[in-house]
């Protein structure tokens, strides 16, 4: 029975351990991503520059993974809480004619209904509902802005050959002012 014992606590023991290797960050690593997050040249469709306004504005990305992080947290209050069983071991030196190993066992099962897992579900489920609100609200915050920063570009680009006209016409007065200014001294150009 002992070594029945002693396999199965091994296996508890092992089966509890996890790994973990250690990685440092490659600092270059992150200049490459940014040089990926670019355009194609030319003038990009809306709906790419949408996409890609949405996929790289930094509040956009937060407000995703805020809105998954809250569904992982519906569907995790939505599984019931596990049942733990503890084993303890220990070791007696007055155990007279008996082993001097004295073995135990404990359970913890939750009992988990009623108004404690509504009130637990019903938090999960508003707090899904709120973060998912932020994350429309967010979206909808950058669709606006590059429609503005749209429009901006647009209206400068139209002002451009105003802007040139503008100067042309201001350089023709400038010079009628110098010739006039010219013939009324009695000079020659």
């Amino acid at each position: 029975m002992s070594l029945r014992f002693a396999a199965v606590l091994t296996c508890l023991v092992l089966g509890g351990c996890a790994a973990y290797k250690p990685a440092p960050l490659t600092p270059g690593a992150f200049p490459a991503r940014l040089a990926q997050r670019t355009l194609n040249p030319g003038a990009p469709a809306p709906a790419e520059l949408t996409a890609f306004a949405l996929a790289n504005n930094p509040q956009a990305v937060e407000a995703k993974a805020r809105y998954q992080a809250a569904l992982a947290a519906t569907t995790a209050a939505r599984r019931a809480p596990s049942a733990t069983l503890t084993l303890t071991a220990e070791y007696s030196k007055e155990a007279g004619g008996e082993s001097p190993w004295l073995l135990g066992a404990g359970s913890d099962i939750p009992l988990d209904f009623g108004a404690r897992r509504d009130s637990r579900l019903t938090q999960a489920d508003l707090a899904a509902l709120q973060a998912r609100y932020d994350y429309g609200e967010t979206l909808w915050a950058v669709r606006a802005e590059l429609a503005r920063a749209r429009a901006q570009y647009f209206r400068a680009i139209q002002a451009v050959p105003l802007a040139r006209a503008d100067v042309a016409h201001a350089c023709l007065r400038a010079s009628a002012c110098v010739r006039a200014s010219a013939c009324a001294c009695g000079c020659t150009l």
